[in-house]
């Protein structure tokens, strides 16, 4: 009888000489948790027996300067750290149990587990030789050796495309307002103007706001977010909704101003889920042709109207 995973023989009741198992366990114990097995791939690649898998905890490769050389270990269940003598190798070694493959680069070493199935193989650990890897962006193998020099530098691929290097920004954006493409070219003669589109839309410009102008002919108006601020010349008479936040949430303090172009009146109305609010020595309505009412939304949901309203 022997163990499961690393076949050391097991002490059986009726067994004389206890102490040579014993010593042959305790042997096997030593040198599958300290010992080295050394896989030379300089004539071809190698496998290892279960015997010798077992009976080492590190596989070193030497000898690996030929492209594509591999070391496969058996189905058996144990970790192991496999490493590849960067003194002797200048090439990959692929480690492998079936299908399963673990790439250790020359000088490098892995931590891996079988587990005993045919494809039962997994990197724990990857690193440099007898290392657990860099310890500082520095010590990467594909970065810069040193800092010095390059205070506010930026980090890219270099032009190998193999690895980083520091590389001083130039910038070539505009430094202020004025330099860009599709600004004013100077602030003379601007003072206390606002920053606008200008007319053609392709740029902006200095100027002050106007308010937008919006004619309307029809018998109901819903003003919609993007109207936020207009003017609307009502031409006929007219039923103005306006609406709360679920249907159109203008922000608070916005303002709608209607004009009464013609002799039919405008009414305000509620929306749904609104509330407008009059004084009440007037009506929700305008009092007469060419009359002007503001709506000012200062609270959710509540709009507060004045101007020439008609008297209650």
């Amino acid at each position: 009888m022997t163990t499961p995973n690393l076949a050391i023989p097991l002490i059986v009741a009726s067994q004389s000489q206890k102490e040579v198992t014993a010593n042959a366990a305790f042997t096997a114990l030593d040198r599958a948790i300290t010992a080295t097995f050394v896989a030379d791939v300089a004539a071809g690649n190698v496998t290892l027996t279960a015997a010798q898998y077992r009976e080492a905890l590190g596989v070193r490769v030497i000898n690996a300067t030929v492209p594509g050389r591999a070391v496969t270990l058996p189905p058996v269940e144990r970790y192991a750290l496999i490493s590849v003598d960067g003194a002797t190798s200048t090439e990959d070694v692929t480690v492998q149990r079936g299908t399963a493959t673990v790439v250790v680069p020359a000088g490098g070493a892995a931590l891996v587990r079988t587990d005993g199935t045919a494809d039962g193989l997994a990197a724990i650990l990857q690193g440099a030789d007898g290392a657990a890897g860099a310890e500082n962006f520095l010590t990467l193998t594909d970065t810069p050796d040193t800092f010095a020099g390059q205070a506010l530098r930026l980090l890219r691929v270099n032009g190998d495309e193999d690895g980083l290097e520091f590389f001083e920004f130039a910038g070539g954006g505009a430094e202020t307002f004025l330099d860009l493409t599709d600004t004013p070219g100077t602030y003379a003669g601007q003072a206390g103007r606002a920053v606008v589109v200008n007319a053609g839309a392709t740029g902006l410009g200095f100027g002050i706001p106007a308010t937008p102008i919006v004619t309307h002919t029809d018998s109901t108006l819903a003003p919609v977010l993007a109207q936020a601020g207009h003017w609307f010349r009502c031409t006929n008479a007219c039923t103005i909704t306006l609406p709360s936040d679920a249907t159109a949430a203008f922000p608070l303090g916005t303002s709608l101003t209607f004009s009464q172009a013609s002799t039919g009146a405008l009414i305000f109305a509620a929306g749904s889920g609104a509330t407008v609010n009059v004084a009440p020595t007037h009506l929700a309505s305008t009092a007469v042709q060419h009359a002007v009412v503001q709506a000012t939304k200062l609270t959710a949901n509540t709009w507060v109207l004045f101007g020439n309203l008609e008297l209650a």
